[in-house]
């Protein structure tokens, strides 16, 4: 997954990095990482995890 399609997948679930960062945190991601780490992964993609729970979400979604 590019960067352009993680902005795009969290468009379409209805995030904003902002929101999807607090979904990570309310769900056990440590807050001091989330923020830092959504960002990155709008400039440069997300890691497998990430691509992994958008894919779920999607599922739940639909």
């Amino acid at each position: 997954m590019t960067a352009e399609d993680f902005r795009a997948a969290l468009a379409d679930l209805g995030f904003t990095q902002a929101a999807f960062g607090r979904w990570l945190t309310d769900h056990g991601h440590p807050a001091r990482d989330v923020a830092r780490s959504v960002r990155r992964w709008a400039e440069i993609g997300p890691p497998g995890e990430v691509v992994v729970i958008l894919r779920l979400l999607e599922r739940q979604s639909a």
